[in-house]
C-alpha cells in the first residue's frame, strides 16, 4: 500500500510536467504602444501619497521614474532593487518602492488604453 501511495503522485507529476505550454503571443498593438511610449517623458504625478516629506516624495518619484523605464524595457513585475541612497531609512525605501510600483502600472495602464484605443481605430477602418 506504501508503494501505491508513492506511485500515484510520481505518475501524476510527470505527467503534468509532460503537458506541453502554448507560447502566449503579446498584442502587436501593445508592443508598438510601449514602443513609442519609450520615446515619450515620464507622466510624473502631480501628487503623490508623500507630498508632506520632501525627501520621501523625492524617493517616490525616482522609483517611480525607475518603475515606468523598467516596465517598457522588461515588462509589468520586473525587479529592480532599491538604490542605496534610498536604504537609509524604511521609509524612504518604502516610498521608492511604492513609486516604482506606481511608475510601472502607470505605464501599463496608459500603454493598454492607447493599445485599445489603436486596435478601436483600426477595426472601425476596415468596416
Amino acid at each position: 500500500m506504501k508503494s501505491f501511495a508513492v506511485i500515484i503522485p510520481f505518475i501524476l507529476f510527470v505527467v503534468g510536467c509532460d503537458s506541453t505550454p502554448r507560447p502566449v503571443q503579446a498584442d502587436p498593438s501593445f508592443r508598438q504602444v510601449r514602443e513609442t511610449m519609450r520615446n515619450q517623458a515620464v507622466a510624473y504625478p502631480t501628487t503623490t501619497p508623500f507630498d508632506s516629506v520632501s525627501s520621501q516624495r523625492a524617493a517616490y518619484i525616482k522609483g517611480f521614474c525607475k518603475g515606468w523605464n523598467v516596465a517598457i524595457d522588461q515588462g509589468l513585475g520586473a525587479f529592480a532593487s532599491v538604490p542605496d541612497a534610498y536604504q537609509q531609512t524604511k521609509e524612504l525605501t518604502e516610498a521608492w518602492k511604492s513609486g516604482y510600483k506606481d511608475g510601472s502600472l502607470t505605464l501599463w495602464t496608459l500603454a493598454e488604453r492607447r493599445a485599445l484605443e489603436t486596435t478601436k481605430s483600426e477595426s472601425s477602418k476596415s468596416q
